[in-house]
């Protein structure tokens, strides 16, 4: 049997990762900042989330939701700590996309329309040019807000989610993403206006223990090691250096936007070379946001020694 070719694929195989970088067959190392499309916000392999995941393996993998499951309970509380949400509640699923199809049955059971704001650094928009982050509105109605933070959640932007920066407090929030550091878990923050049935959402691998023990083990490192406010310090460095290069690029670089470890670098010419070379003659992942603009989403544990490496290669890749 063969893989069903759906993916375009570098020609490189990882074995192995610590901390912003990565480890191919060759036991070539490659600065990652893109940890996998920013699934990996506190590094690979972090040793409490090592420790914690290797003794959860050894006790019980897996059970269905017929079952108390106190892991569950204990990240419920510790997120709610950590993102300002006490008082919501918290459905777990298998992923965001998982998330996102129990929403309508959320909208149905309290018989309310949907409004969904979506997060990214796609573009520029006048609800705030600095920050450089774009909102989408998708209007089914005016009255559930849905915020969607797969990709900004946990701590990307510097806030435990971007809509903060906003000041807004809406419905549900869709969570996934870097919630796991690299395992499969998303959910649903809810609202304590939506009130709960049995039977109203299901999932079958949701909030399982490896799910569970890994959502944790994150939330316990960003807490633990105040990694939100490193991206801040860290994120505003990466900007910066990145616009001072600009100066020396501006035929090259058209714009550099962004907040945290989500940042954009928007080119006048097609970036698949330049990505190209960045990974095979410099080392280093770098992601893509479209045809003319580099996504950097490294790990919230990189120094500006890191920063200044990545400069610098990409100024070797421009000269």
């Amino acid at each position: 049997m063969e893989l069903f070719n759906v993916y375009s694929l570098y020609d490189v195989t990882l074995e192995r990762g610590c901390g912003a970088r990565v480890y191919d067959d060759k036991d070539r190392e490659y600065l990652d900042f893109y940890c996998g499309g920013g699934m990996v916000p506190v590094g690979h392999n972090h040793s409490h989330y090592l420790d914690s995941m290797t003794s959860q393996m050894r006790k019980l993998p897996y059970y269905s939701n017929c079952v108390k499951n106190p892991l569950q309970t204990e990240l419920a509380q510790k997120l709610g700590r950590a993102s300002h949400y006490d008082d919501y509640s918290l459905f777990l699923t298998n992923s965001s996309e998982e998330a996102k199809d129990c929403i309508l049955r959320l909208a149905s059971s309290s018989s309310r329309r949907v409004k969904t704001l979506k997060f990214s650094a796609t573009q520029l928009t006048s609800i705030d040019e600095n920050l450089g982050l774009k909102v989408e509105r998708r209007e089914m109605g005016d009255e559930l807000l849905v915020v969607d933070e797969t990709e900004t959640g946990f701590g990307r932007t510097g806030q435990f989610f971007a809509h903060q920066w906003y000041g807004i407090r809406p419905d549900i929030i869709i969570i996934g993403g870097a919630m796991g550091n690299g395992f499969p878990v998303g959910g649903l923050l809810i609202s304590p206006e939506i009130k709960p049935s049995i039977g109203m959402l299901r999932s079958m691998f949701g909030g399982n223990y490896m799910a569970s023990t890994a959502a944790i083990a994150t939330v316990d490192i960003l807490h633990e090691a105040q990694l939100t406010d490193n991206v801040r310090t860290l994120g505003d460095y990466l900007i910066n250096s990145l616009r001072y290069l600009q100066t020396e690029f501006s035929e090259k670089i058209l714009n550099v936007r962004g907040r945290g470890c989500l940042v954009e670098i928007a080119f006048a010419e097609h970036i698949a070379d330049l990505r190209r070379e960045l990974l095979y003659r410099q080392f280093v992942f770098t992601g893509v946001a479209d045809a003319n603009t580099l996504r950097l989403l490294p790990p919230y544990i990189i120094t500006e020694d890191d920063i200044d490496e990545f400069v610098n290669k990409l100024r070797n890749v421009l000269i």
